[in-house]
């Protein structure tokens, strides 16, 4: 992966794939975003291809933390257990970085809740170990509001 450029663009769900941040990185720019599952029939045809070339999916120290960066080492992934679990796909940054942050309890009308309570106990809020990208993709795609 590349180390931190000067030009990171972030991306949400709708705009991430493999692909697309693979072409920033040759441009020399960064990209960062959340990836949806869903693909089209000619994204799954490259992505089997591409299959061969990507890494091992490897178990952090968290077990809600998952990692894995192809072959290539130009996308890293990871998925991460929060109260869903969440994509990630970066040529930025280290995967495995981790910081510390105050997270509030899960309403219990979240689909997702009864898990996702069961760490927090009796407590409203709770310091959780969550990736430094995916704090960073919440930081700066919440700054997006401040233009508009």
């Amino acid at each position: 992966l590349l180390p931190p450029s000067r030009h990171v663009i972030w991306l949400d769900n709708l705009f991430t794939t493999v692909r697309l941040l693979e072409r920033l990185r040759e441009d020399g720019i960064g990209g960062a975003g959340t990836v949806r599952t869903i693909k089209t029939s000619r994204e799954k045809t490259e992505e089997s291809r591409r299959r061969k070339h990507r890494g091992n999916l490897s178990e952090s120290s968290q077990s809600t933390l998952k990692i894995e960066i192809n072959t290539q080492k130009t996308v890293g992934q990871l998925a991460w257990k929060d109260n869903n679990v969440v994509l990630f796909a970066t040529t930025v940054g280290d995967l495995q970085k981790t910081v510390i942050r105050l997270r509030k309890r899960p309403s219990k009308t979240q689909t997702s809740a009864i898990k996702t309570r069961r760490m927090f106990r009796d407590y409203i809020r709770k310091k959780l170990s969550i990736p430094k990208l995916v704090d960073l993709y919440n930081h700066y795609m919440n700054l997006i509001n401040y233009f508009n």
